[in-house]
């Protein structure tokens, strides 16, 4: 491997790829639907989902939405490297 590709090789795994910031907003935005002020709005106990009380269900489905996106961010932070 020559010197200039080398060079390109440790400045891409060096790069700040912007998933870190978008990690962290995503999980921010995740945080705040949990608390309050805005589980105001899911804070309540009808109607009813899958025998579950609307704020339990809010809560389950935010959890399982950060289960998802968490995956999906190790994919893209793992999944896309090659072996050399």
């Amino acid at each position: 491997m020559d010197e200039k590709a080398l060079d390109a090789k440790v400045a891409d795994e060096q790069a700040p790829h912007g998933l870190e910031r978008r990690f962290a907003f995503f999980s921010l935005a995740l945080l705040v639907l949990l608390i309050f002020p805005v589980f105001a709005v899911a804070n309540r106990v009808q109607p009813m989902i899958l025998g579950l009380p609307f704020a339990l269900a809010w809560i389950v489905f935010w959890v399982g939405v950060e289960f998802v996106g968490v995956i999906l961010f190790y994919w893209a932070e793992y999944g896309r490297r090659r072996e050399a």
